[in-house]
């Protein structure tokens, strides 16, 4: 069975790794990130799996398209932590940019419920030959789509708890001027103890400021189900297209299903509807372009309005206000995520001060990067973690040097 996402487990997390060698890079090019530094090479399911010999890799956690994910032991920061193989990194634009921006953002990013970059290494001795790249980050139990599949309860306390660290990580990400454009259950990673992460940053961009950024951005955002209303209708859209998926997100933890599992984007509008009602005349006239107001006419203008506490009969209504407020159609007055975090829902766990919010706007426009400039960048990226990496280690072996012995 393969996985598609990266921290997704499965039976593949009892494959014990076989240690095949022990290999040295040969004559290295002086700048590169694997310059001098010996590598551990693991055979997984018939697949190679490098590591600097820092990491032990411990268990398979998932292996899909993407390439796959390992649960190893950092014997420098004793602690454990996931490593993500990224195939395929320097073959396309698109999967380029996606691991730079990623990366970049990652770096930008610090704080508790996003999943943090601890380490890239590219097992390569020059930029030119690179394909793959490894990024090591926390490692988390589960991810939230595996949580609601099971038959593990959710209690209306885990709920709230949930949706409160979701948007305190989704404020953050939001301060720094980014829309995260890809959240989901399986990209929202969690531990035994309900303490959670958001993942998979590879599609969020900077928030559009201009028309021409609010052109150039892209409606291949987000799996579908948790696709907002003006994506699909082809409008300009914001920040709010991360509140309505939270919304989806928090309605699927109730409904231990997806809410609105739409196979195109016309069925997806069409559940939409039939679940909330129709969208406002007024604001398709405002927003969305003549073809996709003629199909809300002709398909959905006919369902009847519905209140969203019949949908959740069992959730406390202060739940089913707050996640209307997220399932307006209007992106205008849909909630945001600060007006969220102070809702009468979460106002027990609300705390401005462990809510912190992000000091600089993030700023990186790919869209424009040529390939050979973006392999550079991430080969310069992984050199800053090389150096890092070594520092870290000079500094045990000089401890442990330091250390009487017996």
């Amino acid at each position: 069975m393969e996985h598609n996402d990266p921290h997704q487990s499965s039976v593949h997390q009892q494959t014990q790794p076989h240690i095949t060698n022990e290999i040295q890079q040969a004559a290295p090019h002086p700048s590169a990130p694997g310059a001098a530094i010996s590598l551990r090479l693991y055979v997984i399911g018939g697949f190679r799996f490098e590591c600097p010999l820092r990491y032990t890799v411990q268990r398979l956690v998932g292996r899909g398209a993407y390439g796959m994910v390992c649960a190893a032991f950092d014997h420098v920061n004793q602690q454990q932590v996931a490593i993500k193989r990224i195939n395929g990194v320097t073959q396309e634009e698109t999967d380029c940019r996606r691991t730079l921006r990623e990366m970049l953002l990652l770096r930008h990013f610090t704080h508790e419920h996003i999943v943090s970059l601890k380490d890239v290494y590219i097992p390569a001795v020059n930029m030119h030959n690179f394909q793959e790249v490894y990024f090591v980050t926390d490692l988390m139990e589960f991810d939230l789509h595996q949580l609601i599949s099971s038959n593990q309860p959710i209690s209306a306390d885990h709920t709230r708890y949930l949706t409160y660290q979701l948007l305190n990580g989704l404020k953050y990400i939001h301060s720094a001027g980014v829309l995260h454009r890809d959240l989901k259950p399986s990209n929202i990673l969690l531990t035994q103890e309900c303490q959670l992460k958001i993942c998979d940053l590879g599609l969020a961009r900077d928030a559009p400021r201009t028309p021409y950024t609010q052109n150039r951005m892209t409606s291949y955002v987000a799996t579908r189900w948790y696709r907002a209303p003006e994506i699909m209708f082809g409008a300009p859209y914001t920040s709010a297209v991360d509140v309505w998926s939270v919304g989806c997100i928090v309605a699927e933890i109730l409904l231990r299903r997806p809410i609105f599992p739409g196979r195109t984007y016309e069925e997806q509008l069409v559940k939409v509807a039939q679940t909330l009602g129709p969208p406002p005349p007024d604001l398709l006239n405002s927003l969305a372009p003549p073809a996709a107001r003629k199909f809300a006419q002709s398909r959905l203008s006919h369902f009847p309005k519905r209140d969203v506490s019949n949908l959740f009969p069992y959730a406390p209504q202060a739940l089913c206000d707050l996640l209307a407020r997220m399932f307006e159609y209007d992106p205008s007055k849909r909630i945001t995520v600060v007006e969220a975090l102070t809702h009468p829902y979460l106002v027990a766990l609300h705390d401005v001060a462990d809510e912190p919010i992000c000091e600089t706007r993030f700023q990186c426009n790919l869209d424009r990067e040529a390939l050979n400039n973006m392999k550079q960048r991430i080969w310069n990226e992984a050199e800053m973690y090389r150096i890092q990496r070594e520092a870290e280690d000079k500094a045990v072996r000089s401890a442990q040097q330091a250390t009487p012995q017996g």
